[in-house]
């Protein structure tokens, strides 16, 4: 099942609620290839938030490109690289949501 994540999603969770972001690939892709153990994601780089927010509002989702910069999930890679991939080939996400007191 591949279930469609929005760059509203992502830009919701990483810049408006502040996590970093764990994400899988479908093991199709190209992005797959590149990082088979995922991404986590801290910092979207390239996003227009007010339009972003005006989305979220409105409830209108796009989907394509999204940049940042985060780590690649190979146990060897502990640095923080840039990286870029679509929404198209997410296979799921999942963030750390601290309880709020």
């Amino acid at each position: 099942m591949n279930t469609k994540f929005s760059i509203e999603d992502i830009f919701n969770l990483v810049k408006m609620q502040n996590n970093s972001v764990v994400i899988e690939f479908i093991h199709t892709s190209d992005v797959y290839r590149r990082h088979p153990n995922g991404v986590t994601l801290n910092h979207i780089t390239k996003s227009d938030q007010k339009g972003m927010i005006a989305n979220i509002a409105a409830k209108t989702f796009t989907y394509g490109s999204i940049e940042g910069i985060g780590f690649d999930n190979m146990p060897q890679h502990d640095d923080e690289i840039e990286l870029k991939f679509s929404t198209y080939d997410i296979y799921a996400i999942e963030y750390y949501c601290p309880e709020r007191n």
